[in-house]
């Protein structure tokens, strides 16, 4: 989305397992964990636009129609 679109996105969460003060400390596969993760961050903050709002919206929806 930064590419074509110039808005920025995070990944909200890490499992904590996948942290460095973590690392190995999974003794077994964690799936749900994982899957529960894949989030994206868009933006959101008090001081958007409805321009600014209407940018992201149209470029979930351009993305999502890939």
């Amino acid at each position: 989305m930064r590419t074509r679109y110039t808005i920025a996105t995070s990944q909200h969460f890490r499992p904590v397992h996948t942290l460095h003060a973590y690392s190995g400390s999974a003794t077994r596969p964690l799936p749900v964990t994982e899957a529960a993760a894949r989030q994206l961050s868009l933006p959101c903050y008090p001081a958007m636009t409805d321009d600014q709002v209407k940018g992201v919206i149209t470029a979930v929806r351009a993305l999502w129609a890939q």
